[in-house]
């Protein structure tokens, strides 16, 4: 079996000191208490981002008070019956899982039922008393791990998301380069896409993560809104950018068989869309002025020709078919004229909104403004 390296990182450093804090806070004022349900509550409590450690928090809290409720009416039903308690504890348990599903609590399910089976499998005769003790001590886990988690190391994840953002756009950018002068290997070139489409999938997690930031003020909301629509619009564009290079790999075939005229204006256009990229990522971290990368823009003539040099290989392969044969190869001609003009327009809405983003003097948000700066 072979070892991972594991990295230390800030999450684990919280939950290990949430885990020691809520079992001192419940060792030291609450009595009777072993600190174990505080510990168990602090750990699965960490969460990736401040606001769903808030929701945690007020989820978990109406789950341990309802799993309480239950224990202490159940016990007070059964405990004079012969009834062993083994049965009436799991008569609890379902009553817990059947409330919280209807209040659509489901993930609090697995530590309120914990807290239902402490409380009544405790040998003091004392149950509000236990009740009311273990429910406050999960909840000494929870707060604890939510004010730790906001405190230490608070979560930011605009970094991880440029950082990712550049580096797909970067290789993505070298692929479609390669794929246009047929320096690419088939199969290493699938790798590389499948690569591509697990690196599109951290950034719309890191982007869920950055969309639950917790935000106390108007003011700030409306800077994260506006920083979530050129990140929307960035992940947009990246998307687009590696179904080029997907739809230039599935049909390299066609592309390599093209006229010539064609092939080299497919791959000047491509390059002239792909300068673009590079230099709107440029835009994005301050090293153009907003008001630069104008060029992508062509005369009417010339997409009018461009778009006939397309249809005149459709028609050419139509009328070549011969009985039997299929249009496919039609169909992907299409598919790679589509896919560079969703391209171009992809470049085009995000040249258009960084531009106006970064205009924005007086309503630019300077709180992350070191994200684009240092990179």
């Amino acid at each position: 079996m072979k070892l991972r390296t594991v990295k230390i990182g800030p999450r684990i450093i919280k939950t290990g000191l949430s885990v020691a804090i809520s079992i001192f806070l419940a060792v030291t004022f609450l009595p009777h208490a072993s600190g174990g349900l505080a510990g168990i509550a602090a750990v699965l409590s960490t969460m990736p981002s401040i606001r769903k450690s808030y929701e945690t928090l007020i989820s978990r809290t109406t789950s341990f008070a309802i799993g309480g409720i239950i224990s202490i009416i159940m016990i007070y039903i059964f405990i004079s019956t012969p009834i062993p308690p083994y049965i009436y504890v799991g008569i609890a348990c379902i009553l817990t899982i059947a409330v919280l599903t209807a209040l659509n609590l489901n993930d609090m399910i697995g530590l309120a039922c914990v807290t239902v089976v402490v409380i009544m499998l405790s040998e003091d005769q004392n149950y509000v008393a236990v009740a009311i003790n273990r429910v406050l001590e999960t909840f000494i886990g929870v707060l604890v791990s939510f004010i730790v988690n906001w405190i230490v190391y608070p979560p930011k994840y605009d970094s991880s998301f440029y950082q990712v953002l550049e580096y797909l756009t970067s290789e993505t950018l070298i692929l479609i380069r390669a794929s246009l002068r047929k320096n690419t290997d088939y199969f290493l070139m699938k790798r590389d896409i499948r690569w591509s489409r697990g690196q599109l999938l951290r950034l719309s997690s890191l982007y869920e993560l950055i969309s639950n930031e917790l935000v106390l003020t108007k003011k700030n909301r409306y800077k994260l809104s506006k920083k979530l629509v050129v990140y929307r619009h960035l992940m947009n564009t990246i998307q687009t950018t590696v179904d080029l290079s997907e739809v230039l790999h599935k049909n390299d075939y066609l592309y390599n068989n093209f006229p010539d005229e064609l092939r080299i204006m497919i791959r000047e256009r491509i390059e002239i869309l792909l300068t673009a990229h590079e230099q709107i990522m440029m835009k994005l971290s301050g090293k153009i002025a907003p008001e630069n990368v104008n060029f992508m823009r062509i005369t009417p003539d010339y997409r009018k020709n461009y778009v006939n040099k397309f249809f005149d290989e459709v028609w050419f392969k139509l009328d070549n078919l011969e009985d039997g044969d299929d249009s496919f190869d039609c169909n992907g001609i299409i598919h790679i004229m589509s896919a560079i003009y969703k391209y171009e327009e992809a470049l085009h809405k995000l040249n258009r909104i960084i531009r106006i983003y970064k205009q924005e003097v007086k309503g630019y948000d300077v709180s992350y403004d070191h994200v684009f700066d240092n990179h």
